[in-house]
């Protein structure tokens, strides 16, 4: 009879157990290291989103003249990450440095980017049993900060907005001399293929700038613009649309006429007229509301520093030997605002040159005309005008030299922030 023979079953048995608590064990480690990668990768997402977000601060604070440092780690605080607290550091290079792999990359050392680093340390809850007691994540961000240009091709940042859309002529030169734009654009938003005309022996001439025409224009005379305009560029809307005006003051609005031989003061307020025909008005700074019929100086003067003209009705007009001597409030809502007229409001605004007479601040007056005469050389606005026509009449050269610190903040000016990295 033949032998035979068998493992036996519980031997089987012993051996399904081991393979069954090592596949366990090995799941089981499996499982806890994906829950600690998740851990980590959770807690990188978070370091990028707040060093996002802090270079973001960072970048706005230095565009405010504010500290950048102080801002980013204000912000990555907010945020969960404070140096010293759990193993993280928040690092801030003004301007970029080296990253996270400890090289420069190609916005180190240039002016305008912010750079912030955070360092962050993830304790494993498991990765310890095989030796990974803990990971560390590094999150970077650059951002920078910069003025838009004022002599591109896009309209933004100029200093003479002419904005009737639909009628010939908007900028008419008729004047010997010449009209010079520093510091900015000229924009011409009309359609028109005679957009702009010059009649006379005048040039406009824009240094630092460029004419930039919706439209063509045309010469009559040996005047010209310089340099030659670039035309076809896209219309644009009114630069100040979302700018509210003010409220009209409480009480009765009062009636000034001063024709004295002295000088009178005024406070801010309502009036229906300011007109100064000998002497001078003094303007104490505030807000005027003009609900009437004019703003004038003839063979007199109306000075105010600090002030915005409100013009709900009427116009603005010196003559004869009479001056204005007008400029904007340096800080509040109308920071850099010196004449403000209301939308409907297309009277006109007549500034004889002179030596006498200066603006500082934006001139908005989007429905009205203006007309720049008189005689002699004349250097007196230094201003965003915005408008709806120009004419250049008499022998007077005119020089308008804007700069942004002395004007109202329109969008285009404000400054750009943006994540580089």
């Amino acid at each position: 009879m033949a032998n035979t023979s068998s493992t036996p079953v519980n031997t089987q048995k012993g051996q399904a157990l081991i393979l069954l608590t090592l596949a366990v064990v090995g799941l089981f480690a499996l499982v806890a290291l994906a829950i600690d990668a998740g851990n980590s990768f959770s807690d990188r997402r978070k370091a990028q989103n707040a060093v996002d977000s802090a270079a973001m601060a960072a970048a706005l604070a230095k565009s405010q003249n504010q500290d950048a440092t102080s801002a980013a780690t204000a912000r990555a605080t907010s945020n969960g990450f404070t140096t010293g607290v759990n193993g993280a550091t928040v690092t801030v290079n003004d301007p970029a440095g080296a990253g996270c792999n400890g090289a420069n990359g190609s916005y180190a050392g240039l002016s305008g980017y912010v750079q912030v680093i955070i360092r962050s340390r993830v304790s494993a809850y498991f990765g310890s049993i095989v030796g990974i007691p803990q990971s560390n994540n590094c999150a970077e961000a650059i951002a920078r900060t910069y003025q838009r240009s004022g002599v591109g091709a896009t309209g933004g940042d100029s200093a003479l907005y002419i904005m009737d859309p639909d009628s010939a002529t908007m900028l008419e030169a008729a004047s010997s001399n010449d009209l010079i734009i520093q510091g900015g654009n000229i924009f011409v938003n009309s359609y028109k293929h005679d957009a702009a005309k010059l009649t006379s022996t005048g040039d406009v001439i824009t240094v630092n700038g460029n004419t930039l025409m919706v439209g063509g224009y045309k010469y009559s005379n040996v005047g010209r613009i310089l340099p030659d305009p670039i035309t076809g560029v896209p219309a644009r809307d009114d630069p100040l649309a979302a700018v509210t005006p003010p409220g009209k003051p409480g009480g009765a609005c009062l009636n000034i006429a001063w024709s004295g031989s002295g000088d009178i003061v005024l406070n801010p307020g309502c009036y229906s007229q300011i007109k100064a025909s000998s002497g001078r008005i003094f303007l104490n700074p505030g807000i005027y509301y003009i609900n009437g019929s004019q703003v004038t100086a003839s063979n007199a003067g109306i000075i105010g520093n600090g002030v915005m003209l409100f013009m709900k009705n009427g116009e603005i007009k010196n003559s004869g030997s009479g001056y204005m001597q007008l400029s904007a409030p340096t800080s509040g809502p109308w920071q850099g605002m010196v004449i403000f007229f209301d939308r409907a409001n297309n009277s006109k605004i007549t500034i004889t040159g002179n030596s006498s007479t200066t603006y500082t601040g934006t001139i908005y007056a989007i429905a009205s005309d203006i007309e720049l005469t008189g005689s002699g050389e004349s250097d007196t606005l230094h201003s965003c005008v915005v408008v709806r026509h120009v004419k250049m009449t008499g022998s007077s050269s005119w020089t308008i030299d804007y700069k942004l610190e002395e004007n109202y903040p329109m969008g285009m000016n404000v400054p750009i922030i943006e994540l580089t990295r």
